[in-house]
């Protein structure tokens, strides 16, 4: 609903995977510019399996291979918490994104000031963080302002995407 209501141009989604939000794009008939960056050459496989003709790149969202303002929009999604820290990688989505970066946690931000980190056996991060030190270290940022939109999916899940501006 975001993509329909904004019309971006073009979109990175960092952390893609096997590009699930690709296929919803399309599903709906979300013509956009779509990028997608993985660090797994698995997940890529897969992705360009199901998406012949779209641009898959292999890279770490903590240091995209992308010049300044690249993008009109970075998404986020399912991603931050399977990173050893997630500064990093929001900085790096401000910095190519022109105008939007769109977050949305896997797991729930925990209502109270600390967060725990977790390193998972099959061998990534697993980390539940504080909404309270999230939402202080974007207003840390040289951003025009974010908010938070509740969605509800198809199952009945809830979910707290932040969309944050671009100054």
């Amino acid at each position: 609903n975001i993509l329909k209501e904004m019309k971006p141009s073009s979109i990175l989604d960092a952390g893609c995977g096997p590009a699930t939000e690709l296929t919803g794009y399309k599903r709906d008939c979300i013509n956009i510019n779509y990028v997608g960056l993985d660090k797994s050459s698995y997940m890529l496989g897969v992705a360009i399996k199901k998406h012949t003709n779209t641009t898959f790149v292999k890279g770490e969202v903590e240091a995209l291979p992308f010049g300044d303002n690249a993008f009109d929009m970075v998404l986020l999604r399912h991603i931050l918490e399977h990173l050893p820290v997630y500064q990093l990688a929001v900085r790096e989505a401000l910095r190519v994104s022109r105008h939007f970066v769109i977050i949305n946690f896997f797991h729930r931000l925990l209502p109270f000031g600390i967060g725990a980190k977790l390193w998972n056996i099959n061998g990534y991060w697993d980390n539940w963080y504080s909404k309270r030190e999230f939402e202080e270290f974007l207003a840390s940022l040289p951003i025009i302002s974010y908010k938070k939109i509740k969605t509800k999916g198809k199952s009945g899940q809830t979910a707290e995407i932040y969309l944050v501006g671009k100054k």
